[in-house]
């Protein structure tokens, strides 16, 4: 027989080479899943809702129901800046509260004030709203989107980009 060495007692059972590298495997597709699973969330987040915008817009028969995914879209950004609308308000009383609240100034507060009214009438008098209202409206959304985005750094921009609540709870009038 041969002795055997302190040395010859410490080797490895066999196989543990093997799973050192399987566990190594793992943890590299556990972690390439993962940057996969949030470059999808990153990607698909923002599609859904640019999708979710466009199928609205399209399916919105009368100008005043434009008028008011207008407001809604608005409304939702000034949400998030803590400014939405609140259940007892009224469209111009949210504009009051608003304006200095998400810091709106120049052609944002016009935009806003102006948009409150068109979504007045819209709520309440739809036959008075025309085509070039709810052109209007949307155009006073995007310029009250867009002075809130430009107040806010890109990190938050980007956070607010893929967050999923407004698929899931959509801001109401």
């Amino acid at each position: 027989t041969t002795p055997t060495t302190a040395k010859d007692t410490k080797t490895l059972p066999a196989g543990h080479a093997a799973h050192g590298r399987s566990t190594a495997v793992t943890v590299a597709l556990a972690l390439v899943t993962l940057v996969l699973l949030g470059l999808a969330w990153a990607l698909g987040v923002p599609a859904l809702r640019r999708g979710l915008r466009s199928r609205q817009w399209r399916d919105a028969p009368l100008p005043a129901d434009r008028v008011l995914l207008a407001w809604r879209s608005a409304n939702d950004v000034l949400r998030r800046t803590g400014m939405g609308r609140r259940p007892h308000e009224t469209f111009a009383e949210h504009a009051r509260r608003a304006v200095p609240g998400a810091r709106l100034s120049g052609d944002a507060e016009s935009a806003m004030f102006g948009l409150a009214g068109d979504a007045a009438v819209a709520n309440y008098a739809e036959d008075h709203v025309g085509d070039d209202v709810a052109d209007r409206a949307a155009q006073a959304a995007a310029a009250v989107e867009e002075a809130i985005l430009a107040r806010r750094s890109r990190g938050q921009r980007m956070l607010w980009a893929i967050d999923p609540r407004p698929l899931v709870s959509p801001c109401r009038y």
